[in-house]
């Protein structure tokens, strides 16, 4: 059992977004776009395992995946081009 955040987020798959130095928009973006491009990662890597295994995790996890706007968008074509 975890004793705090920091712990619990030091066994999630995704680097911890921390404001940027210099906190520019372009920078600030850059940082929450990739913390969410990482979260897709891992829902689908959620699904990979699933798959065929636990169909209720598995739909959870599809559902969470479903297009949510420009970002999800954004990390799907950095994807397909091998980026992501």
């Amino acid at each position: 059992m975890q004793t705090g955040v920091g712990e619990f987020h030091d066994q999630a798959g995704c680097v911890a977004a921390k404001l940027p130095n210099p906190p520019t928009a372009v920078n600030i973006l850059t940082l929450l776009l990739e913390s969410e491009c990482c979260a897709i990662r891992s829902w689908i890597a959620i699904c990979d395992v699933t798959f065929g295994k636990d169909p209720r995790t598995y739909d959870l996890a599809a559902r969470i995946l479903k297009p949510r706007g420009p970002a999800w968008l954004f990390c799907q074509s950095r994807a397909t081009v091998g980026i992501l």
